[in-house]
């Protein structure tokens, strides 16, 4: 297949993956694997016809550093084709391998069925199985070839911001150059994710964690390389004026965009003392939090349940700075102050010593106003879990204060 993939060919070969797993440190090497065909598709896709922009898991990553790329098995792109346009340029793959492939199924694909129930069916996206080679995995009993998951949603105008990347990096590698949906913009899309009653992943699958932690993930690194610059919170400010409305019309849903941003406040505040909870619904997020971390990340990112319980607090408290804005509150310089008074307070919090941390503990949790069982667990735990744990934006000046920031 050489002289018919775009990537190098040497990156899909078993010792690579296996070579990337030993030095990231990797549990499986299928979701690598995977991750690689991602792009190699997607390349496949933008030599047909530019008009395939990259968004989702697999954008997330050529954002990141090699250390904090995450694996993945799918392909979610914006276009302004259309299904038929999409299905001709699969076909165009297909008969690209044709007479390359080892195996008589690989680059054969297949529409994904929506689903039956209304409710869960989403206008303009259009989902694809498309068999690739493989070294580690099977689909449906044959060995040397598996499912990718093709995500293609339709828009009359693309809602984001793009950008092409000229030199992106997954594991070390190089890649061809790709168009690629901006970070702020990225920022926005994943955030929308998080809505449980509206727009978001849990709104059409309520035990769907495992794609909910994926979001989690991927929007904790973007928020902490990038959300500090003016552009690019303009940018996803610009996006979620934008993108809303289309995904709230998908749904059928006439909700606005407050509406939308307090369901995203909402969904995370319950969620932002997982680590304590004992239900039967928060022990299931703790054993799928568990296995995404052995599935999809490397070990140094297998962080601690109460570092993601801060995440969760952290991204709940952006989004309320993003709907006071929205209301017309705070402009956008308050707004940045407020961003970086948060990472000044975070980065003192971790260099915190001794009494230092004991007494700012006990003065931060003197603002905590949630369930006295939480409480209680709280005020002996990690510092910026105790701090993300609280910090609302009412309370935000008294706890800067506290902090000398």
């Amino acid at each position: 297949m050489k002289d018919v993939l775009i990537n190098d060919e040497s990156y899909f070969s078993k010792e690579n993956i296996e070579k990337i797993k030993v030095k990231y440190k990797f549990s499986h090497s299928t979701h690598i694997e995977m991750l690689l065909w991602d792009f190699e598709i997607f390349a496949q896709l933008c030599a047909i016809n530019q008009n395939f922009i990259l968004k989702g898991g697999a954008a997330t990553q050529i954002y990141l550093e090699s250390d904090k790329q995450r694996a993945s098995r799918d392909i979610d792109f914006a276009t302004s084709l259309t299904k038929k346009e999409v299905e001709e340029a699969l076909n165009k793959i297909f008969l690209r391998f044709k007479d390359k492939k080892k195996q008589e199924d690989h680059f054969t694909w297949k529409p994904i069925p929506p689903p039956k129930e209304e409710k869960k069916k989403i206008e303009d996206l259009d989902c694809y199985n498309i068999v690739v080679p493989t070294n580690f995995g099977e689909s449906k009993g044959k060995k040397s070839e598996t499912d990718l998951k093709i995500d293609s949603i339709h828009y009359k105008e693309i809602p984001f911001s793009i950008k092409e990347i000229k030199n992106p990096i997954i594991f070390g590698l190089p890649l061809k150059p790709l168009r690629i949906i901006s970070e702020g913009s990225l920022i926005a899309d994943k955030l929308l994710t998080l809505a449980d009653n509206s727009v978001g992943i849990l709104a059409l699958k309520k035990d769907d964690f495992d794609s909910y932690l994926k979001q989690l993930y991927d929007l904790n690194h973007l928020i902490d390389k990038f959300i500090l610059d003016p552009n690019v919170q303009k940018d996803i400010i610009n996006t979620l004026e934008k993108l809303t409305p289309i995904e709230l019309k998908y749904r059928k849903l006439a909700e606005s965009i407050t509406d939308v941003l307090r369901d995203i406040i909402s969904s995370l505040d319950k969620r932002k003392h997982f680590d304590f909870e004992t239900s039967k619904e928060m022990q299931y997020f703790k054993d799928v939090l568990e296995s995404f971390k052995g599935n999809y990340l490397n070990k140094s990112q297998w962080v601690a349940q109460n570092e993601w319980a801060a995440h969760i607090g952290k991204i709940k408290f952006i989004t309320e700075i993003i709907l006071s804005h929205k209301e017309k509150k705070l402009n956008s310089e308050e707004l940045n102050k407020i961003l970086q008074r948060m990472y000044s307070a975070e980065q003192s919090l971790q260099n915190f010593k001794g009494e230092n941390i004991k007494k700012a503990r006990s003065d931060l949790m003197q603002h905590f106003a949630g369930k006295e069982d939480i409480k209680k667990k709280l005020k002996n735990g990690p510092i910026l879990k105790v701090f993300y744990g609280i910090l609302s934006l009412e309370n935000a000046e008294k706890l800067f204060d506290i902090i000398g920031v």
